[in-house]
């Protein structure tokens, strides 16, 4: 059950090329699990420094910007 895309978007204030994955889940039980996942993906990228790693800029939950930079 594949429940998250990815798109190629630009960062309006920059031009910036950005992707921006997408996440819909039904089930509000594997809601908390698709949660806890992605959080834990952030957490491990936001430590990450590499050139074939994407840089996390923002994170947004139910669509909520949350304005946090890392």
């Amino acid at each position: 059950d594949n429940v998250g895309r990815v798109k190629l978007a630009i960062e309006l204030s920059t031009g910036q090329k950005v992707a921006i994955k997408f996440m819909r889940v039904k089930n509000m039980v594997r809601k908390k699990d698709c949660l806890d996942c992605l959080l834990q993906e952030i957490n491990i990228l936001t430590e990450c420094r590499h050139p074939n790693i994407v840089k996390i800029l923002d994170a947004s939950f139910d669509g909520q910007l949350e304005h946090r930079r890392f």
